[in-house]
């Protein structure tokens, strides 16, 4: 009783959050998981609860091996109204959009003032970072400390 007590106030707060901004819900390596858990998540989590919530633009990011997921395949992810299939590691293309991605980010949180030294930034970022995962976390970092040294 108190865990669906719990399931309906997230439900209820999301509902209230999202009439003026925008949510999303990253579910990491699912398929560490056991059966029971994943199914669990499932049922009572999603189908019974979140799932409605994307009419109104929740957003579900499930970065998991969808094929280790232990037992029934179908189990999760949900289905899908857009997939994407991101790669972990950059090629030229990705490197390139990449770059262009992380200038913009640069410029638009004040990082850097010119379009060269947010490049350069975004440059720098891409090859001191052996794959997505660490890119990402780096440039977090490195938001977080510019955001703690500027207060």
């Amino acid at each position: 009783m108190r865990e669906g007590q719990r399931i309906r106030y997230l439900v209820d707060s999301l509902a209230q959050t999202l009439e003026s901004a925008r949510v999303a819900i990253i579910t990491l390596a699912m398929h560490e998981s056991s059966r029971e858990i994943v199914r669990k998540v499932r049922q009572r989590l999603w189908d019974d609860a979140l799932a409605t919530l994307t009419e109104r633009g929740l957003l579900l990011i499930d970065i998991s091996n969808p094929d280790a997921i232990p037992g029934d395949a179908s189990l999760w992810p949900p289905p899908a109204d857009v997939d994407f299939d991101l790669p972990e590691r950059f090629d030229d293309p990705a490197s390139a959009s990449a770059r262009g991605d992380l200038r913009e980010v640069a410029l638009t949180e004040g990082v850097f003032d010119s379009k060269a030294a947010a490049d350069a930034f975004a440059l720098t970022l891409i090859a001191s970072s052996r794959d997505v995962r660490e890119l990402h976390a780096r440039l977090a970092l490195t938001l977080a400390r510019l955001q703690r040294d500027s207060d």
